[in-house]
């Protein structure tokens, strides 16, 4: 193989990776004990889709993001690493005990503070994760904030899907 041929498939080559992966570093323990304090993940940008960062827009959409996939997105100006827990247009499941509200997932019942409630429901009646949207939710439950905090997040936030620690 000639100089030019190695020098342009380098090249080509290190452009795919910049462009198809991002190595990440967590700070906090709302994803322990699948993900510590402190570790390395890879994350593949193009998991879900081609994005073209320049204009933030989307050219290509190829895959949906699914339930249990551990995705790293956008919110309010940062980088966040959660688990999908409710994909588009799945119901909402909420259980009312007197005052207190909680929100159901395959037989975990997790509490919802009167802010919790308004970012994920309204009016009371039967819910649906909107179009375009997802519910996310850290491993360790008592001390994450995810959907519970801050609602919905957009599948256009996703940065891309962890791939391993």
């Amino acid at each position: 193989m000639s100089k030019k041929k190695f020098f342009f498939a380098l090249v080509v080559s290190l452009c795919f990776l910049v462009l198809a992966f991002d190595v990440k570093v967590t700070s906090g323990s709302s994803m322990f004990p699948s993900i510590q304090d402190g570790e390395i993940l890879l994350v593949f940008k193009l998991a879900y889709q081609f994005p073209l960062s320049i204009w933030e827009k989307t050219v290509f959409t190829w895959k949906s993001v699914r339930a249990g996939d551990v995705v790293l997105f956008k919110n309010s100006g940062r980088s966040v690493v959660k688990r999908v827990a409710l994909e588009s247009g799945a119901p909402l499941v909420v259980y009312k005990n007197g005052e207190t509200t909680f929100l159901c997932l395959d037989n975990l019942y997790l509490k919802l503070s009167p802010e919790s409630y308004l970012h994920l429901c309204a009016n009371g009646r039967l819910h649906f994760v909107p179009d375009g949207y997802l519910v996310v939710l850290g491993d360790r439950l008592d001390v994450s904030h995810d959907s519970r905090s801050y609602g919905f997040v957009a599948e256009k936030n996703i940065l891309g899907k962890v791939l391993f620690k």
